[in-house]
């Protein structure tokens, strides 16, 4: 199973390296990570290509295109992957280290099209857990309770690329909600 790692940036000079950093910590690598710069006006790119250069034991592809939004970055990314899954993060977002083996392991046991799990949400010393799997059973594991709650952070989220593409991937006609738009359609 292959995957490729899409990070949209766009003023993420100081959180961009943090974000590599996580992915490169990985006990199971991916196969590449693609850092899509959505027009930024700071040092995001700069950063990226000081990290590709000193640390990172994966390939990464930096690509540049004027500011789009990160539906459109995210698109870019899933357009030029290699991997047959897409995990997505962030650039001011970090995985826990065995993320990346633990959704490959689900992903393996069936045809999902996507899975999710939770995440903590931090600010400064204050941390709250979004209990996705909770959301998901009190809603009864249903397409209309994702609906109606929302509830999927898209860095936890790894995806079948075809699939993303079979439906046309994140709409950059949206003015928010597109990965929520995604999940709904994928679901």
């Amino acid at each position: 199973m292959s995957i490729s790692v899409v990070i949209p940036a766009y003023r993420s000079e100081s959180t961009i390296k943090r974000a590599l950093a996580s992915v490169e910590a990985q006990t199971s690598l991916p196969d590449e990570i693609i850092v899509v710069d959505d027009g930024s006006d700071d040092n995001a790119s700069a950063m990226v290509e000081e990290f590709k250069n000193l640390v990172s034991r994966v390939p990464i592809t930096l690509v540049r295109q004027k500011n789009q939004g990160v539906g459109k970055a995210r698109n870019t990314g899933v357009n030029i992957a290699v991997g047959n899954f897409i995990a997505f993060l962030d650039a001011d977002d970090e995985w826990l280290p065995n993320k990346v083996e633990r959704s490959l392991d689900h992903m393996s046991r069936g045809q999902f099209s996507f899975i999710a799990h939770d995440g903590w949400v931090v600010n400064g010393r204050s941390k709250t857990r979004n209990s996705c799997a909770k959301l998901f059973e009190i809603g009864g594991g249903s397409f209309q309770s994702l609906y109606r709650k929302g509830y999927i952070d898209t860095s936890t989220v790894v995806a079948r690329r075809q699939a993303i593409i079979t439906v046309g991937g994140f709409d950059p006609g949206l003015s928010n909600a597109q990965d929520f738009d995604l999940w709904l359609a994928l679901a």
